[in-house]
């Protein structure tokens, strides 16, 4: 029999490339699987004709990823849309005219992965087909016609009669269909399997399915992961302390080499991380300090999207509990925001402000996109007409306002209370991106060098380094000691000479 070859990277993203399996020690992800329950097949890529008649065939065939957010197609939208569409309502596998009890299903490695083979009830199909049925129904003819839009009608059609106009010729009803099967195009109440897939651990897995009527396939799993994220979008089951997924990740390369991806021209990081509010990151920090692994991290503030990719080896110190990357962009508050405008006069300034202040593991260079925060802050302030922020004429406003012009990058300095420069002539990218370098953290504020006033600068304006004021307060204060005593050194000496010649 054909082998049936299913590439799906599943768990948290989907796509690795593995040879061996992993069996993890540690506890963070078996838990995680085994609360996951099965995992998502790809019962959608045939798409329509998956939810017209097709189902999986038992031939070859084969796919990269497992697809949905959410099971179902048009049904699920109800009441949003008039139109009835057909469509399954699972993630697992179906094979149609199939039973369970003519079935069976083993697994080369159950420690991996694992096959449960049932028979599909059709229930939630048919569940939705009578509520739209009903729904539609209920409709008075002001809400239909309200719903429709274009030229009102005096009749209300029903449902199928309205329905036909949006299908095909082929598939139009030719009399109201009495249930749900016939809706779906069939001429009697069609029988089928339901194959789920529960994963146990990282690894490479076969699932073997073997009927007696038709044969037997076998199926491939790799199991792998990359992206850290609070919901991810294939498997839609939050990562709780998700940190420690990671961690357990990287405490265990060895023996999960292959199932994470490998760096090169085009894939830039092993692990992509997206950062939650005042998230602690120390644990993270701590155990890919000394590792050749790169891990993107990243956040959306405000509509701002900012990233940063982390390499274990420039990693030169560890970080205490409570360290995080966390931080907040927006050209309205800023903690300090008071303080700040005290000391300049600022116009269309981009406030940055670090959840964690303090010293860095490694510099911290921060990609900002602000092309489309520009776009609805110019919205907001009237500058581009609503709904259109990406019209010819908010496009000439962007422009206008990000190319040709120098940014400057200003610290606020608490302990002086003073605001300094920490880099100018900055510009953004063509895609409106800035690449700014911190190697602190705390407020700082970046603005167009022709949008602010100095009202009180510190002396040292041309620091690249936000530490140089107070770096330099410690410096002449240990001068000064050192000179007053030496001072002191020298008039004692010269008494104690004066007594001696005396």
């Amino acid at each position: 029999m054909k082998k049936v070859k299913y590439l799906i990277f599943a768990v948290v993203s989907v796509f690795l490339f593995g040879s061996t399996t992993v069996n993890a020690e540690e506890s963070y992800w078996k838990s995680y699987f085994n609360e996951l329950g099965s995992i998502p097949a790809a019962n959608f890529d045939c798409g329509l004709n998956c939810g017209v008649g097709g189902s999986h065939k038992w031939v070859d065939h084969s796919y990269k990823f497992a697809i949905s957010d959410r099971a179902g197609g048009g049904l699920g939208a109800i009441p949003d849309e008039l139109a009835f569409s057909p469509a399954w309502y699972t993630e697992n596998e179906l094979y149609f005219d199939m039973s369970s009890s003519n079935v069976t299903s083993t697994s080369d490695n159950s420690k991996v992965l694992e096959a449960k083979v049932t028979d599909y009830t059709f229930s939630k199909e048919e569940e939705k087909f009578n509520k739209y049925v009903s729904w539609f129904e209920g409709l008075s003819l002001e809400e239909f016609n309200e719903l429709k839009g274009g030229e009102p009608v005096k009749v209300k059609p029903t449902w199928w009669e309205y329905t036909n106009k949006s299908r095909i010729e082929e598939n139009k009803y030719k009399s109201e269909p009495q249930n749900w099967w016939e809706a779906y195009g069939y001429q009697e109440k069609p029988t089928a399997i339901e194959v789920s897939y529960q994963v146990h651990d990282f690894g490479k897995a076969k699932i073997t399915l073997n009927s007696t009527s038709k044969g037997k396939i076998e199926v491939d799993w790799i199991i792998g992961v990359r992206d850290f994220i609070p919901f991810p979008v294939v498997v839609q089951k939050q990562l709780k302390n998700k940190s420690q997924g990671l961690v357990e990740v990287l405490n265990n390369l060895s023996k999960y080499k292959g199932y994470y991806p490998e760096r090169n021209e085009q894939q830039k990081y092993n692990f992509s991380y997206e950062i939650e509010k005042n998230e602690d990151l120390s644990a993270i920090i701590n155990t890919l300090k000394g590792k050749d692994i790169t891990v993107k991290f990243y956040s959306n503030s405000n509509g701002i999207y900012g990233e940063y990719y982390l390499n274990g080896n420039d990693i030169k110190t560890t970080v205490g509990k409570g360290f995080t990357y966390d931080y907040n962009i927006s050209m309205t508050d800023s903690v300090n925001k008071d303080k700040i405008e005290s000391l300049v006069d600022l116009e269309n300034a981009l406030f940055i402000d670090f959840a964690y202040h303090g010293s860095l593991p490694a510099k911290f260079n921060l990609s900002v996109n602000i092309d489309s925060f520009l776009r609805s802050k110019f919205v907001e302030q009237g500058i581009c007409k609503s709904g259109e922020a990406y019209s010819d004429f908010c496009n000439n406003k962007v422009t206008e306002f990000l190319d040709g012009n120098n940014f400057t990058l200003l610290y606020y300095n608490p302990d002086t209370n003073k605001m300094e420069v920490i880099k100018e002539n900055l510009k953004p990218n063509d895609q409106g991106v800035f690449d700014l370098e911190f190697d602190h953290f705390s407020s700082y504020v970046l603005v167009r060098s022709d949008n602010y006033k100095a009202v009180s600068m510190s002396n040292n304006q041309e620091s690249n380094n936000a530490q140089t004021s107070s770096i330099n307060i410690l410096l002449y204060s240990i001068l000064s000691i050192c000179s007053l005593g030496g001072i002191i050194y020298i008039l004692i000496k010269k008494k104690k000479n004066l007594r001696n010649e005396g």
